[in-house]
């Protein structure tokens, strides 16, 4: 269990509120465990095929878990600007 899964649903309706409000394309959160070494993605998006093909997996529910990411600036970034391009 995940410190955040009691708040997920509220996290998930906030970032789905700021995309709605900034007329955004795409918003994600990144929740990182450093305990499982990996990282879940909340995304509320226009495409969310875009997201799943820049980590290679499908979202369930609107989420990702990502097995060993723990850099947003090394693991997460450069893969969602190739997607993005």
């Amino acid at each position: 269990m995940s410190v955040f899964d009691t708040i997920k649903a509220d996290l998930e309706a906030d970032i789905a509120k700021l995309k709605e409000e900034g007329q955004r394309h795409t918003v994600m959160l990144l929740l990182t465990d450093i305990m499982k070494e990996g990282s879940e993605l909340l995304v509320v998006s226009d495409d969310v095929t875009i997201v799943e093909r820049a980590y290679g997996k499908e979202t369930e529910n609107s989420r990702v878990w990502l097995d060993g990411v723990l850099s947003r600036k090394k693991q997460v970034v450069p893969p969602l600007q190739e997607a993005f391009a």
